[in-house]
């Protein structure tokens, strides 16, 4: 009797045996430990990704070499972006005048999918000068008569369908900003609020604007107005202080 119920238990004990080695070889099912995770970096570099050397900061156009370090807000940012190769080639270089001596541009940077961060660059004799514009979309440039001054436009558009323009008249010896005589015309033209269709310069110190003709520069406003076959504009005459 006694050996009967030896054997009964070494059957059981053969048969749980049997299943654990036929559970273990399952497809599917591991005796490994659970693995340990361990959270992503969110800073990722995209394989062949350069570093610009610090030989090869330097802007190449017009048979001038830039060194990007002449340019402290451009160099500030590409630091800042690490000097990513593919950064610095998303650079945007625009001229807007050379008189043989002086030799000025605007420069586009970090860049999104439509304002840029944006300076303005003159070098005379290696030397670099460099003014600041705010983010927005550049728009180009219009030198006056005899060269010796332009006009900066730039703006943004608001939802695709409403643009914000702006000016800065620029003195291209000096390389300084131009003031405009009134402060209000300097609020409302100055920053990017009303769309400009045409600006043209009447004399040095004399501009000629055509705007909007609009209550105010809200977005409703002027989206019904850019909607119109004809949208009514007015001309306004700006002047600066020198």
């Amino acid at each position: 009797m006694k050996d009967k119920q030896i054997a009964k238990v070494c059957s059981v004990l053969l048969i749980m045996v049997s299943l654990l080695m036929a559970c273990s070889s399952a497809p599917g099912i591991s005796s490994s430990p659970i693995p340990q995770t361990t959270p992503h970096s969110h800073v990722t570099i995209p394989p062949g990704n350069k570093i610009v050397k610090e030989k090869d900061r330097v802007i190449r156009i017009d048979g001038l070499v830039i060194p990007v370090s002449k340019i402290e807000v451009l160099d500030s940012y590409l630091k800042v972006e690490k000097y990513d190769q593919t950064e610095f080639e998303r650079l945007r270089i625009d001229p807007i005048h050379d008189d043989g001596e002086k030799k000025t541009y605007h420069i586009g940077y970090g860049c999104g999918m439509k304002n840029c961060c944006h300076v303005l660059v003159q070098i005379h004799q290696e030397e670099v000068y460099s003014l600041e514009l705010p983010e927005s979309m550049y728009m180009g440039s219009i030198l006056n008569k005899d060269q010796s001054r332009a006009l900066i436009k730039f703006g943004f558009n608001e939802g695709n369908l409403v643009n914000h323009s702006a000016i800065r008249g620029l003195d291209l010896q000096s390389f300084r900003f131009l003031t405009m005589k009134s402060s209000e015309d300097e609020a409302l033209y100055g920053e990017m609020n009303l769309p400009f269709p045409e600006v043209q310069w009447i004399n040095n110190q004399t501009i000629k604007l055509t705007i909007a003709d609009v209550p105010n520069s809200e977005y409703e406003t002027l989206k019904k107005w850019g909607e119109l076959v004809s949208p009514p504009t007015k001309e306004i005459i700006v002047s600066f202080t020198s």
